[in-house]
């Protein structure tokens, strides 16, 4: 196994300055693999940055450095014995003189080490103090794994080692693991009763020869399908990403019923209910063309992504793309000419902008790094898009004169989400660079930044009024998911939906006087519309008491 200095990549009279800066180094590498889709990956990248810290907190300090340097000393010698049938070994070498002793950084005198410093007033009081004596604020927090009392402002708890943050992450992850394996126990057990009904009703058909008995059992057969068909419940429908056409008369839907997504359309109205893509793969919903007689989605109905487009009259459906990779997250420009679209046919994630019949295909970034999630300007001018090019998640603004991308956000926590206003001027994203993400707004430059939400619960999601005055977003931070709406300048901010279920997905009508949204309120996941400050709420699906996959229009 490597030692320490192995590790970091130097050598062992490496001074502090050098190996504070490899320790670093190290960290930023495997810090933003934590988030990585893979599980295993990521508890890899939370053990990586475990083992950073010791090495740091044992390599910084001068008499654990010694210590652990001795103990290197000991292991050399004994795996260093001689083999019996060796040569006799030369003499030892005169030992070196000893180094002079690390000087240690010096540490400022607002940061005793015999002392806590407050956040807030920045006066110091005795260590283990959990509210600070001048100004009250706390200054101490509980360690999530050992329940030590540590100083609220570093990040490792100096008993245990371990990450606040990440040991919430790796808990809720055995927790979704422990669900998983529950819910693939149920099906195992579900396939089991399934199987052993099939081989009691077959030994039972085989018991009966005669043609009255066959006919019988078709009669209670066919009696029972009907039965189970209108009286057993339906299978589990989830609903995402509401979408109003430019004209404000029909809304599209995401439905996946037992894995099969498809979109829908309904009339603003809930009186008629349509599935236009009807077909057995992935078809996900993606944004009306600016005329509103055309929708962009993404599908796999050929084996891989595609960019499809679909006439919403007269039902003509063309793959724009037609390539082996996948490609996803198709966008309008807004004078309806192009379409840009995410794809890793190069080996990675780039922005790509394609003539709205599939002609044209430009690679707009063009860059090593992952760009996913790109929006227009309202003025057709400019192109915002999430990127990792620079290690994390940033926010960049290209103008499509001069094709530069520009980094609006530079920050090292994760920016994504961004939204362009009405009138162009700010974009509104998502950043967890307080610990947990809110919602921001800023100029088209970076400047001028705001926090809107400021809570400690997790909001995302954002989404401009048509007027640019307000923007919805969904919010966590009453223990479920909530649609709130804010001004543009901070104020006025409350909770819209405020129900017992989860409410998410909001999204404004073309005349900003209505908000639909989703939610399970009633055990199933349906469509609601209510006014823009939250009264006449109404529903306007009823997949639970329907045939979700029924393709023609459907008047409840």
């Amino acid at each position: 196994m490597p030692n320490y200095y192995e590790i970091l990549q130097i050598q062992p009279d490496a001074p502090a300055p050098e190996v504070e800066a490899a320790c670093e180094a190290q960290y930023n590498r495997w810090r933003r693999l934590v988030t990585h889709h893979d599980p295993e990956t990521a508890d890899k990248a939370t053990r990586a940055l475990r083992i950073i810290e010791q090495i740091r907190a044992t390599l910084t300090d001068p008499a654990k450095r010694t210590a652990y340097d001795t103990t290197l000393n000991l292991n050399s010698t004994v795996s260093g014995l001689a083999d019996p049938q060796a040569q006799p070994a030369r003499p030892a070498a005169p030992p070196l003189p000893p180094r002079p002793p690390v000087t240690p950084q010096v540490t400022p005198p607002a940061a005793r080490l015999d002392a806590w410093q407050c956040p807030k007033c920045h006066s110091a009081s005795p260590v283990g103090t959990r509210y600070c004596r001048h100004c009250g604020d706390e200054m101490g927090r509980d360690c999530p794994k050992c329940g030590k009392l540590i100083e609220k402002t570093i990040r490792f708890c100096p008993e245990c080692g371990v990450e606040g943050e990440a040991y919430i992450e790796e808990k809720r992850r055995e927790a979704e693991a422990l669900i998983i394996r529950q819910q693939q126990e149920a099906r195992r057990q579900a396939e089991e009763r399934v199987r052993h009904e099939a081989q009691e009703r077959e030994q039972w058909r085989r018991k009966r020869q005669t043609f009255g008995y066959i006919v019988l059992i078709l009669i209670i057969i066919v009696a029972g399908v009907i039965f189970l068909h209108w009286n057993i419940a339906e299978p589990k429908i989830i609903i995402g990403a509401p979408a109003w056409s430019p004209d404000g008369e029909r809304i599209s839907l995401r439905v996946d019923c037992q894995d099969d997504l498809e979109i829908y359309l309904i009339s603003a109205n809930g009186k008629r209910l349509q599935n236009i893509t009807n077909h057995p793969s992935f078809d996900w919903a993606g944004p009306w063309s600016p005329d509103g007689g055309v929708i962009a989605f993404e599908s796999n109905r050929d084996g891989n992504f595609e960019i499809y487009t679909l006439d919403v009259n007269s039902g003509e459906l063309r793959n724009l793309t037609n390539h082996t990779a996948n490609d996803r997250y198709p966008s309008w420009s807004p004078d309806g000419t192009h379409i840009t679209f995410v794809s890793d046919r190069d080996g990675n994630s780039e922005i790509y902008l394609m003539n709205v019949n599939g002609t044209g295909l430009i690679n707009l970034t063009n860059h090593p790094g992952e760009d996913n999630y790109l929006v227009w300007s309202p003025n057709n001018t400019h192109l915002a898009l999430e990127s990792e090019r620079d290690g994390n998640s940033e926010i960049y603004v290209m103008s499509l004169n001069d094709d530069v991308w520009n980094n609006l956000t530079s920050h090292p926590a994760t920016d994504i989400y961004g939204v362009w206003a009405p009138d162009g001027t700010h974009i509104a994203f998502a950043s967890d660079r307080n610990g947990n993400f809110e919602i921001y707004v800023m100029n088209i430059d970076g400047t001028g930044l705001r926090n809107l939400s400021n809570h400690s619960g997790h909001d995302m999601l954002g989404n401009w009024s048509p007027n640019g005055a307000q923007l919805l977003f969904t919010s966590y931070r009453d223990g479920k998911s909530d649609v709130y709406i804010v001004n543009a300048d901070g104020s006025g901010l409350h909770n819209l939906s405020n129900a017992s279920g989860n409410d998410e997905f909001a999204s404004w009508s073309p005349d900003g006087r209505q908000i639909t949204f989703v939610s399970d309120r009633n055990g199933h996941t349906e469509v609601y519309l209510m006014n823009a400050d939250g009264g006449n709420l109404r529903r306007l699906t009823h997949f639970s008491r329907r045939i979700p996959w029924l393709p023609a229009w459907d008047d409840f």
